[in-house]
């Protein structure tokens, strides 16, 4: 039998002797700045449990984090690496259908109305238990 070597893989198939020699390179890959930016940029969902799902289904995470990236950086939905081209157009073009819409709805006068509104209500209702909770702690103390 011959000797092995580093480097070296010896296959012996019915008298024939393969040598297979593999080359080892040794690289020290630095990623350029644009990738290491873009990879900061990209979002992934994390909650109890998606480590699990993660696991079980990574496709469909690679998708997810891929659409909440694009949606995030207002993008184009082209790379979302689903298994069927029709699929990837239809989604691509929904997704952007609805961060149109998105973008008309927030950039509303109307909605903006609304938003201020809820905000104004918000400080009314804050005051309110802030108000409710101070008259609380007096009686409490008056108990006492």
């Amino acid at each position: 039998m011959p000797e092995k070597k580093r480097n070296k893989k010896v296959v012996k198939t019915q008298e024939v002797e393969k040598v297979e020699e593999t080359e080892v390179i040794d690289v020290d890959f630095k990623p350029s700045d644009e990738d290491v930016k873009q990879q900061q940029e990209k979002v992934e969902f994390n909650f109890p449990g998606s480590e699990v799902l993660r696991t079980k289904f990574p496709k469909s995470f690679e998708v997810l984090d891929q659409v909440a990236t694009d949606w995030k950086k207002d993008g184009n939905f082209e790379n979302l690496s689903l298994p069927h081209p029709m699929a990837q157009f239809v989604a691509a073009k929904g997704l952007k259908k609805l961060k149109e819409t998105e973008k008309k709805i927030s950039e509303s006068p109307t909605t903006e109305k609304v938003v201020m509104k809820a905000f104004e209500l918000g400080l009314k209702l804050q005051s309110k238990v802030q108000e409710v909770k101070s008259k609380f702690e007096d009686s409490k103390k008056k108990t006492e």
